[in-house]
């Protein structure tokens, strides 16, 4: 199986980037992530994850926040910048 990973920054602060995995066997695409990071603190935080398995057929979608986590960011960045 071959491999790839790519990144890709979405936003003109370097702070929101795209991360895309593909994996291929025998030259078909078997598995696909595409998976939103942003950065807070310095380091960079997976958000969502979509992913497509040849097995499964279906595409799914996988938060990796969860809201207490998300507002917490979201509060202390409110106390820096508001």
């Amino acid at each position: 199986m071959v491999k790839k990973e790519f990144t890709k920054m979405i936003s003109s602060s370097e702070d929101d980037r795209l991360r895309l995995k593909i994996e291929t066997k025998k030259g078909k695409v078997v598995d696909i992530v595409v998976q939103y990071e942003a950065k807070f603190d310095e380091e960079w935080h997976p958000i969502v994850r979509l992913f497509f398995n040849s097995c499964s057929g279906v595409p799914l979608r996988k938060s990796l926040y969860t809201l207490n986590r998300s507002l917490e960011i979201f509060k202390t960045w409110c106390h820096r910048f508001c």
